[in-house]
């Protein structure tokens, strides 16, 4: 899992950086945090219902 989460934050390195430039760093810090925030609980959840499942 967090060799999965090293992978995922350098992709969305490269894409903060591009969303800043054409939107500005605000927009990009609530584009991605949003983004990582909502992935986050999804999968908790999933991870939830496997751990339910065991």
């Amino acid at each position: 899992m967090l060799e999965q989460r090293r992978i995922e934050a350098n992709i969305l390195k490269a894409i903060y950086a591009e969303i800043k430039r054409r939107l500005g760093e605000a927009s990009a810090q609530d584009i991605l945090g949003t983004a990582v925030i909502n992935d986050s609980i999804s999968q908790g959840q999933a991870y939830a219902r496997v751990a339910e499942d065991t």
